[in-house]
């Protein structure tokens, strides 16, 4: 993978599938879903939908060039279908036909269980250039974007065949993952993240490493009693640096047990 802007070479991702059923009610409610949770987030969006059964007949590698449209633009796809091997007049006739691709009936109904759901219609865009790079989508595609942004959010389909490739048996299935770090990377943008506060109370911090197991001694004292403590792990590192940490993440008390606390069975609360 290339890294890039929210992508990286280990990424998180937050899933959710309907299993074991057909109903274009399920793709309607995982559209819901989708819809609700960037709601939520604070985030302005649209879900990009397109019936990869629309796009059968065309070779893998041709539909991998066509979903870079976005990225190189059309003439930059179809010179990529060129060099995939079709010539000029089958690249620009792919092209057309695909860009040109009606909305599928089965959309039309999903958008309708969308919008009968009371969700706003145009925040459902039909989008045939939509292809989505696994091959295992057997119906309805979606990807989530910000508005007036290229980047994708979010994204999924239904995937009726896939799970018969594993067990034998086919096992109809609807869902999405959500990018988490392009999410986070959305919020922080759009300045909608929130500041979340810390649940622990004492930061015990660590004088020296000739003084660490006092240190985790009273951290234990302290956990025992209810009080959520955290112990500073790096015995070499300097005070200053612990009681910054303890400060940026909002850590109302540090303990502190130097010499001079030691030897009079004695510690600092700051």
């Amino acid at each position: 993978e290339n890294t890039q802007k929210g992508r990286y070479r280990e990424f998180l991702q937050c899933d959710a599938d309907i299993i074991g059923c057909s109903s274009l009610t399920a793709d309607a409610e995982i559209l819901a879903l989708l819809y609700e949770i960037y709601q939520d987030l604070g985030l302005n969006i649209v879900l990009e939908v397109n019936d990869r059964k629309l796009l059968e007949g065309n070779e893998p590698q041709n539909l991998s060039a066509l979903d870079k449209l976005d990225k190189i633009g059309p003439e930059g796809v179809k010179k990529e279908l060129i060099e995939k091997g079709l010539n000029q007049n089958a690249a620009d006739e792919l092209f057309d036909r695909i860009i040109n691709a009606p909305e599928s009936d089965s959309l039309k109904m999903i958008r309708q269980l969308f919008t009968d759901m009371g969700y706003p219609n145009n925040k459902l865009i039909f989008n045939p250039t939509i292809i989505r790079g696994l091959n295992y989508y057997t119906g309805m595609i979606v990807e989530v974007r910000l508005v007036d942004s290229l980047v994708s959010l979010a994204g999924g389909g239904r995937y009726d065949k896939l799970i018969g490739k594993f067990t034998g048996k086919d096992l109809a299935a609807t869902g999405f993952a959500i990018g988490f770090d392009r999410t986070l990377e959305a919020m922080e943008d759009a300045g909608v993240l929130p500041s979340l506060s810390t649940n622990t109370q004492v930061l015990v911090t660590v004088f020296s490493m000739e003084l660490e197991q006092e240190s985790m001694a009273i951290t234990k004292k302290l956990r025992s009693v209810g009080i959520s403590t955290e112990l500073w792990l790096e015995a070499n590192d300097k005070l200053d640096k612990q009681l910054k940490y303890a400060d940026q993440k909002g850590i109302p008390f540090a303990v502190i047990i130097g010499p001079e606390e030691s030897n009079a069975n004695k510690l600092m609360v700051k």
